[in-house]
């Protein structure tokens, strides 16, 4: 598919979320699920509270890999964990990404959102993109209200983490 782009297009990375499963940290290989030729593991992590168990299986991947673990739309794992569990993956070295709906679909989620990117808490955001009808690309509106919202500096820094990730 890339040979056949225009020159103009944006660059196209191939990568999927990997969704997590007992063991995950053991898994031999494990880079070779990363993004595009990268060190990044998009993990996927089940919609329900996490074990202790998972939390740590999760930090020795960022510890032990090598990898840089990227979580995956945690926008919506947000109810079901405790606070102290998303300190914890960040001071292990967990980023977090977010979908761009999150942004824009109502107002206290948007305020959530721009809570989290103001602290710091952010670092990629993303489409969740799987169609053009119920989730549609939706990066440019999401961009649009975190330019109004929190500066033109907050989308710089989304923009150069994103390229910080996938550059190395």
């Amino acid at each position: 598919m890339a040979a056949a782009l225009p020159d103009e297009s944006p660059l196209i990375w191939l990568g999927a979320e990997v969704y997590y499963y007992t063991g995950i940290s053991r898994t031999e290989d494990l880079d070779r699920l990363c993004i595009g030729g990268t060190n990044v593991l998009l993990l996927e992590m089940p919609f329900h509270r996490w074990s202790a168990g998972m939390i740590e299986e999760a930090i020795d991947i960022a510890r032990g890999s090598g990898l840089t673990v990227l979580m995956a739309h945690i926008d919506r794992y947000l109810p079901d964990q405790t606070p102290d569990t998303w300190e914890r993956l960040q001071d292990n070295g967990i980023l977090f990404q977010v979908n761009a709906s999150y942004f824009l679909d109502g107002w206290s989620n948007r305020r959530k959102a721009l809570k989290l990117l103001r602290e710091g808490q952010i670092e990629v955001l993303g489409s969740d993109c799987h169609n053009m009808t119920s989730r549609r690309p939706n990066l440019a509106e999401a961009l649009a209200v975190i330019e109004k919202k929190a500066g033109p500096q907050a989308v710089d820094r989304l923009e150069e983490n994103a390229l910080r990730l996938l550059e190395g």
